[in-house]
């Protein structure tokens, strides 16, 4: 593996900004210049792929030494250590809302017992990753009035049974609520499947949510639990009052992602901030008892999550395994840059920690790549572009370990050659 190092421009970010990647011009607008000259350190075989800043160098006792050529100039002379000039902008990590909006029609009646099990260990263990916060609620709903129909409208959704709130002080309302739902033959309500306005619910319960506390720069998501959903050539479920399909969620999804009202402003309790200037909130799908639906697929691509996670029809932990894809995607733990660099040769990012170490990460050709093989590698990254720009975003294991120290920033770094870890 070769390391490389020279001068750099470098700015820093918040990790899991989600928004609009950050112009070319902007980006470079922040940039520094850059030296001309090219160090590489060459790293024996057997030196750990973890490597520490602060101090250590990842290697184990015994292994080989990591060789630093000097620096020279163009006559040859040593002129001393590589250094980088930078600049830093420090922000902080961003909350992380998840609506869960769950299925518990009728058509889940046999899925039952396996999500709600999922859905325990998805909050318990999503405790522990620092600044998320989950709520909870149902579709179909109880009418609330002697009018059927009322279980149709989409206000009774915009309120989660259980508040969006930290999970280490919202366990308690969480387990309750999972007890208190679910499919029951008993319930002739439970024929309607609402989905439409079960998401236009969740989406302003969302925007609720980010609203309340501007200043932290929330993000949110909406995640929809669901089997596959009816589609308008399907025959209508004759017991069943209101009749959506999945057609009728696309335009609820793509509203959500693109900052658009859902619902009438008024009804829904949300600013009147203008067409397109309500926060953004991507819906993420969640099949359940299907290895594929292209219904579900449509939802999360006007969603802005480019399709949907299936679970298929296996246990509880097939439904979990998904749970955790998903909120491992929705975490801000990404940063946008522009479409010249996320590719480039002088690209890296590091991870400033609270108490004012720094981790220089390696670069990952992809997802499937973090972690090497079965072991569990820390302070890696990879490049990503699906949809919403290039993003540079941290592996699963560096993720965690970020948001697991409050105060910590990610810088991307322009000018030092790439450290990749290389297969």
């Amino acid at each position: 593996m070769a390391l490389v190092a020279t001068g750099s421009r470098r700015r820093a970010v918040a990790l899991g900004r989600i928004g609009a990647a950050a112009s070319s011009a902007a980006f470079a607008a922040a940039m520094l210049g850059s030296c001309g000259t090219r160090d590489v350190y060459l790293v024996g075989s057997g030196v750990s792929m973890e490597h520490r800043d602060s101090g250590g160098d990842g290697r184990d006792a015994g292994q080989a030494d990591v060789v630093t050529p000097p620096r020279r100039n163009e006559a040859g002379a040593d002129v001393g250590p590589v250094t980088c000039e930078t600049r830093r902008d420090p922000e902080q990590l961003k909350p992380l809302g998840v609506y869960l909006m769950v299925d518990q029609s009728l058509a889940m009646l046999a899925f039952w017992s396996g999500v709600s099990t999922a859905l325990q260990q998805f909050v318990a263990d999503s405790e522990g990753l620092g600044q998320i916060s989950v709520g909870l609620q149902y579709f179909p709903l109880p009418p609330t009035s002697s009018d059927p129909a009322s279980s149709c409208e989409f206000l009774q959704y915009a309120t989660p049974d259980a508040r969006i709130d930290d999970p280490s002080g919202n366990m308690s309302l969480l387990a309750d609520s999972l007890a208190r739902h679910g499919p029951s033959l008993q319930q002739l309500f439970l024929h309607d499947r609402p989905a439409d306005a079960a998401l236009r619910g969740a989406i302003v319960g969302d925007r609720s949510w980010i609203l309340q506390a501007p200043a932290e720069e929330r993000v949110a998501i909406a995640l929809l639990v669901t089997t596959p959903l009816p589609s308008s050539s399907d025959p209508p479920d004759l017991l069943a009052t209101c009749h959506p399909t999945f057609e009728d969620v696309i335009p609820v999804a793509r509203a959500g992602i693109e900052g658009w009202p859902v619902a009438s402003v008024a009804d829904a309790g949300l600013p009147d901030a203008g067409p397109g200037r309500l926060p953004a909130v991507p819906t993420y799908v969640l099949g359940i008892g299907t290895a594929s639906d292209p219904g579900l697929d449509t939802i999360a691509t006007a969603g802005g999550t480019v399709s949907a996670y299936d679970a298929g029809v296996s246990d509880s932990k097939a439904i979990l395994d998904a749970l955790r894809a998903i909120r491992q995607s929705a975490l801000p733990c990404d940063v946008a840059v522009s479409p010249g660099d996320i590719l480039s040769t002088d690209i890296n990012l590091e991870l400033s920690k609270p108490d004012g170490s720094r981790e220089t990460l390696y670069r990952v050709p992809s997802a499937a790549d973090c972690g090497g093989q079965g072991e569990v590698v820390r302070g890696q990254w990879y490049p990503e572009d699906r949809g919403r720009g290039p993003r540079a975003r941290l592996c699963p294991t560096t993720c965690a370990e970020a948001r697991a120290m409050q105060g910590s920033t990610v810088d991307v770094v322009i000018g030092c050659p790439t450290r990749d870890l290389l297969k």
